[in-house]
């Protein structure tokens, strides 16, 4: 997590000439993790490494519909 926290934070100036970063995608030899950053935290899923990165969309549709993350979640998604 720390890994993912510094890559998160060493990137964060790049936001305002390429826009926020919605998605990290951390492909293994055995599994896909998706990591959604949002400001005081992360959503960590793991998919198998066949899963159809065209699919992350659907999946970010997804999880706003289930309120994951509450209120910020809906917040960071609606304005990007």
């Amino acid at each position: 997590m720390v890994r993912w926290a510094t890559a998160r934070s060493s990137l964060a100036e790049s936001d305002k000439y390429h826009g926020n970063m919605k998605t990290i995608i951390v492909k293994r030899e055995k599994e896909v993790e998706l990591l959604f950053p949002m400001t005081n935290f992360m959503i960590v899923i793991s998919v198998h490494p066949a899963f159809p990165l065209d699919k992350i969309p659907q999946l970010e549709s997804l999880l706003n519909k289930l309120h994951v993350g509450g209120d910020e979640w809906r917040e960071v998604w609606k304005n990007k």
